[in-house]
C-alpha cells in the first residue's frame, strides 16, 4: 500500500506479512539503513461480493553523518466491491492515515567555525500526521493474471 490505499487486502490468501532491511553505500563513513514491516489481511465484508481490507505499515530510515531519521507508522482500510459472482471485476478504494517524525543529531554536525547553530530543544525534529487515499479497478484476465488500473493522492492533507 506504499503506491495505492486501495491495494490494502488486495492478494491472493488471507493475511500478507512482509519485512525488509536494506543497509546500502557502507563504504562511505555513515551508510544508510532503512527498515520495514507491513501487514494486512481481508475481513468480512458487507455481502458476499463485498470485501474490507486493513493494513499497518512502519517504516524508519537512518542516513549521513547527522543520523537523519524518518519514522512512520500508518494504518489503512479499503472497501472493495465486486460486480459479478465470479469476482472478477473488482472497483476499490482506500485510505491512509499515518504519523510521520523526522530527526538528526546536531551534535554530529562538523563546522569551520566555532558557531552552534542549534540548542537544546526540538528544533532538530519535526512531526506530522498525513493521509492519502486511491481508488483501483481490477479484473481477473486468467486463474493468476489480473489487470490493475488506478490512482491514488498522497499528502492529502498538506503536511509541513
Amino acid at each position: 500500500f506504499n503506491l495505492n490505499p486501495a491495494l490494502t487486502g488486495i492478494f491472493e490468501g488471507d493475511m500478507r506479512l512482509i519485512a525488509n532491511y536494506r543497509n546500502q553505500w557502507r563504504s562511505v563513513t555513515a551508510d544508510y539503513k532503512t527498515m520495514m514491516a507491513s501487514a494486512d489481511m481481508k475481513i468480512g465484508g458487507f455481502n458476499k461480493n463485498s470485501i474490507i481490507g486493513l493494513g499497518a505499515h512502519v517504516n524508519a530510515d537512518v542516513a549521513g553523518d547527522l543520523d537523519f531519521t524518518t519514522q512512520s507508522a500508518s494504518f489503512s482500510a479499503s472497501f472493495m466491491q465486486a460486480f459479478d459472482r465470479h469476482r472478477s471485476h473488482i472497483l476499490a478504494g482506500g485510505i491512509q492515515i499515518g504519523r510521520v517524525s523526522s530527526r538528526f543529531d546536531p551534535s554530529k554536525l562538523v563546522t569551520h567555525e566555532e558557531e552552534t547553530f542549534f540548542d537544546s530543544g526540538d528544533r532538530n525534529q519535526i512531526s506530522y500526521y498525513d493521509m492519502a487515499a486511491g481508488l483501483l479497478w481490477y479484473k481477473r484476465i486468467r486463474k493468476q493474471q489480473f489487470l490493475y488500473f488506478g490512482a491514488s493522492v498522497f499528502h492529502v492533507n498538506n503536511p509541513v
